[in-house]
């Protein structure tokens, strides 16, 4: 299926009227909110989150590696 960005998304969504779809979060539609205002009812992120979380254990890991000290796991404490 075609990509859709948020200008053309709700033109085309109108078209397919009660069509059952599941839309994928890519940059610039990610707003689950106007997803529902255009009836969308299936919103799916993919690995967006994973990838997130995988990069945030990569940083943290190496400052462990460069820094030879744990401080920075307890900034948010």
């Amino acid at each position: 299926m075609q990509i859709f960005n948020e200008i053309h998304f709700s033109k085309e969504i109108l078209f397919l009227g009660n069509a059952c779809i599941n839309i994928l979060s890519l940059p610039g539609l990610t707003n689950c909110n106007k997803l529902k205002e255009l009836s969308v009812r299936r919103f799916s992120f993919g690995n967006a989150l994973s990838d997130k979380v995988i990069a945030f254990k990569e940083k943290n890991a190496r400052q462990l590696i460069e820094l030879m000290d744990t401080s920075h796991l307890y900034q948010n404490y």
